[in-house]
Order: C-alpha cells, then structure tokens, then sequence
C-alpha cells in the first residue's frame, strides 16, 4: 500500500495482476521493500507460540549493558506457559519459567502481553509486542515487584515507550526474536 492523494511524485501503487511487490518508483518494481509482512490485528490463533532466538544487535540495548545478555532463546507455548533461556557475555545461562496472557488493541497489530514468572523468582512483567511473518518485536519491563521509576511500554504509544521518571527510553528494552 502506498499514499496515494496526494501522490508521492515517482510512486505508482501496487496491482493485483501484478501481486505483492508491485510498488514501483519511477517504472521500476520496489519489490520487497514495500511489503510489511504483518498478520491479522485480530488473529484467530496467537501467533507468539514458538520458539524465538534473539542475539546479537537483536538483543535489548538495556540487557546487553545490565545483564550482559548476548542472546535469549524464548519459547512460547499454547497452553500459556513459557520458557526462556537468557545466556550471558560469560555462557552462563539462567531459565525463566512461568505463564502468559496477551490481549488485542484496538486499530493496531501492537499486542499486551503480561508474564508471570515463576522461577527463578517470582516477579511479574508487562508489556507490548508484535509478530510479523518474519519476527517478533518485544518489549516488557518487571511490574512486580515494581522497580522505581519504571513504568511498561503502550500500544496506544508504540515500541520505545518504557518510561523512566516519565521520560521515554525509546530503544533501550526493544528485543527482536526471530522465529525458529
């Protein structure tokens, strides 16, 4: 999809005789550039069960630097629960178990998720995060206990909206996974 009233000088829009891929920029063929790979705003399954590896420039700036986390391997399950394998910068490993619930936005594809962990300790996290046929934007912080300052990301205000004293961290607790 692209604007077109006004149009955006060189752009022609994509056609159903031509399929995904058709933007062109003067004549020629954007291909996948344009296509943004998003599933339904109001899925009938839930498209978080899997398993999700995270590392790299992947992993959230704010893990990377609080808890030297290099890579995070999440697995999501349709019963709920969850598990997820967290390695450091030292290979050592800590698993974090509990369940999940997530909940639907109106007009956006942006998800809540809600975590409740249960070992090694017991801590809650809230958050948002999105799935694409590619991957899965996520961003939660810990609830409860609270840590001070810190409140969750919105979807009403979209990824990089985790706050500390109100101001927002922009990319600081932002992961991507890619689906394994």
């Amino acid at each position: 999809m692209i604007q077109t009233t006004p149009a955006i000088p060189g752009f022609t829009p994509p056609t159903a005789a031509e399929g995904f891929g058709s933007t062109k920029y003067n004549g020629v063929p954007l291909g996948q550039t344009w296509i943004q790979n998003f599933v339904p705003a109001n899925p009938t399954k839930e498209y978080l069960v899997g398993t999700w590896v995270s590392e790299g420039d992947n992993v959230a700036p704010g893990l990377k630097s609080t808890l030297k986390t290099k890579k995070i391997v999440a697995t999501f399950n349709a019963n709920n629960t969850y598990t997820v394998v967290a390695t450091d910068s030292f290979d050592v490993s800590v698993t974090y178990t509990g369940t999940f619930t997530t909940q639907a936005n109106s007009n956006t594809s942006i998800r809540n998720i809600t975590l409740n962990q249960t070992t090694p300790t017991s801590v809650t996290s809230q958050g948002i995060y999105r799935v694409t046929t590619k991957d899965l934007t996520y961003e939660v912080i810990q609830t409860t206990p609270a840590i001070p300052g810190f409140t969750p990301p919105t979807a009403a205000e979209g990824f990089g909206s985790t706050k500390y004293n109100s101001i927002p961290l922009g990319a600081t607790w932002i992961q991507k996974f890619v689906k394994q």
